[in-house]
């Protein structure tokens, strides 16, 4: 398939070279859309199999201030990140016990589509912290925001409002599956349309941070440093 699309993109690009021909004006223009269908199919087919995928992947010790700042390393250069600003507010340095290529996928995929819903001025706040004895990283926009249907399908396979028109609707569908197999949790919220969104996920923190987190509890339950009363 990959090669068939290579064909196709090489042929749309002759075709359009050729403007001083009109008969060849309309079938360039139809063949680019051709060509542009067949990637938006390829991009469906690959995140279909990506959904469909159940394979464990090694889990580590990963930093999640230094992830997110990967994630805007590249969404810097985005076209859609111009004229907008992205603030990070690390309440604590947070590691996370996860995959960090699956991760950081799903934290391109919100800031993404954060970006996306938002006009020149807007602003993208990504909060990190430990809460509850988990990892959590929240990614606020001042974008368009969502409504209760909007809210309540956001996960479905297929389901989108990208302004852009561009979006499969598999990339939040995706994310919640990849949350969900980390044992971890992501949630939607917005105050209505105008109001932006908030994306909320929440990861299990590194086993160590876990076990100092309850050193307090001995492992018969008695809290460190009362006396354990043994019946005769």
């Amino acid at each position: 398939m990959e090669s068939r699309l290579k064909e196709l993109t090489l042929l749309a690009n002759k075709a359009s070279g050729q403007e001083n021909h009109p008969c060849i004006v309309d079938f360039a223009r139809y063949l680019k859309l051709i060509q542009e269908e067949a990637f938006r199919c390829k991009n469906i087919t690959e995140k279909l199999l990506d959904f469909s995928r159940t394979t464990e992947h090694k889990r580590e010790a990963v930093s999640l201030p230094k992830l997110v700042q990967s994630v805007l390393d590249v969404t810097t250069h985005l076209q859609n990140s111009k004229g907008k600003k992205i603030e990070i507010k690390e309440e604590q340095h947070t590691n996370a016990w996860i995959n960090a290529e699956e991760i950081k996928s799903v934290i391109l995929n919100l800031v993404v589509n954060g970006l996306d819903s938002m006009d020149d001025g807007g602003i993208l706040t990504i909060v990190i912290r430990e809460k509850d004895g988990q990892a959590e990283v929240a990614i606020k926009d001042t974008g368009i925001g969502m409504n209760q249907e909007v809210l309540e399908n956001i996960f479905e396979p297929f389901f989108t409002q990208n302004r852009t028109g561009k979006g499969t609707g598999l990339g939040l569908t995706i994310s919640h599956k990849i949350i969900q197999q980390h044992g971890g949790e992501i949630e939607a919220s917005s105050e209505g349309m105008g109001h932006g969104s908030v994306f909320t996920i929440r990861l299990p923190l590194h086993p160590m941070v876990s076990m100092n987190t309850n050193e307090s509890m001995r492992r018969d339950g008695v809290p460190s440093g009362q006396p354990l009363l043994v019946s005769a």
